[in-house]
């Protein structure tokens, strides 16, 4: 393709670079290297008349020459280090006048088809810019990619995961966001690492926590899952420098009914037992006793009252039960044995104080006053 490629050199760095890509060029094309010096004659003509001798016109060709050969030393160099089994021709011209027009004569006298030579650079031309452009269009595409990756919702998934409890070892499900990884767990804790926004993150497990039953107790919401009996009690999703970690607060059964037993066993002093008031003589008795469901999912407060006078029974009664505020309430649901024209009423409220019962209501005011049961 190419037979001669023209290199102009001056000695600087632009000269450098256009040394390499001749020689590559050539090396590609088998041609050979014709190295220009021009002793630029403008330069010299500025001098005053006569100031130029032969001695110092030797001087610039001399040291031409000197430029001329460390090009193909170099030359000679770079071929050595890439292709050592090829051989190029070099020829060194040394010419003094105006370097413009020096290079069109040279290109002429040495037959060098500068047409071809622009034909073939601009198609290499072309091929760099193609190339550039499919690197900026690859690279714009995975920008496109990735914020459509950070920002659109694409949902969730349902995993399945190992939770011990009390020696129980049970699979429980949890809401992971797509393309979520390395899931961890510490005790009641869980963890899921997700490389998109957070803003969709949150969003897709609030869409997996409102699939949950939403149960409310002590001014605080939770999310049970009653296919599993857990309830997620927090989460969150918190930014990391390369990644999201979301994180499930987890704990068996239903939790309000845990915190309510709890509160329930610290008040009475314990469940599933009797509060008792005997009068002085013995002659009259109140007993309160629990008969909770605790162990079922809807949690069941249930009670009775038996109230007795001179070993009779006066009252009978069954319902259920409920604390607030430090008052107990208990609320009749059947009444079976009334006797002695006692007008029992419908509710009865207790004030609850060091695990003791404390009659608020005067129904019983005619047998005793200041019924405590403990």
């Amino acid at each position: 393709m190419y037979n001669k490629i023209l290199l102009p050199v001056d000695g600087s760095k632009n000269s450098e670079k256009a040394i390499k890509h001749a020689t590559t060029l050539a090396i590609d094309e088998e041609a050979e290297i014709v190295i220009l010096y021009v002793v630029d004659h403008r330069s010299l003509t500025s001098l005053p008349e006569n100031a130029l001798e032969d001695k110092e016109l030797a001087d610039y060709e001399k040291q031409g020459e000197v430029v001329t050969q460390r090009v193909v030393d170099q030359i000679n160099g770079i071929i050595k280090e890439t292709s050592p089994d090829k051989t190029i021709k070099t020829e060194k011209l040394i010419v003094e006048g105006n370097p413009a027009n020096i290079i069109i004569k040279a290109i002429e006298k040495k037959d060098i088809d500068v047409e071809k030579i622009l034909e073939e650079e601009t198609k290499k031309l072309k091929k760099e810019m193609r190339k550039k452009n499919k690197i900026l269009l690859i690279i714009f595409g995975c920008i496109i990619a990735l914020i459509l990756f950070k920002l659109l919702p694409i949902g969730y998934d349902v995993i399945h995961v190992r939770y011990e409890f009390n020696g129980e070892n049970k699979l429980i499900n949890l809401g992971a966001p797509k393309f979520s990884f390395f899931v961890k767990n510490n005790e009641n804790n869980y963890s899921i690492k997700n490389l998109r926004g957070n803003n969709v993150l949150k969003s897709e497990v609030k869409n997996y926590l409102s699939s949950l039953k939403q149960i409310s107790c002590y001014d605080t919401i939770y999310y049970y899952d009653k296919n599993t009996n857990i309830t997620i009690v927090d989460y969150s999703v918190k930014n990391r420098l390369l990644y999201n970690n979301i994180t499930y607060g987890i704990r068996n059964g239903n939790y309000c009914n845990e915190l309510e037993i709890k509160e329930y066993t610290t008040k009475l002093g314990g469940l599933l037992q009797f509060h008792i008031f005997k009068s002085e003589d013995n002659s009259f008795s109140v007993a309160f006793l629990d008969k909770s469901d605790i162990l079922s999912e809807n949690l069941s407060w249930k009670a009775e009252l038996s109230v007795y006078n001179d070993k009779e029974v006066i009252e009978k009664s069954s319902g259920t039960f409920k604390i607030e505020n430090d008052e107990l309430t208990y609320y009749r649901k059947e009444i079976t044995i009334n006797k002695d024209n006692l007008k029992i009423p419908s509710e009865t409220h207790f004030v609850v104080r060091n695990n003791k019962l404390i009659l608020k209501d005067d129904y019983l005011n005619d047998y005793d006053k200041g019924i405590i049961l403990e």
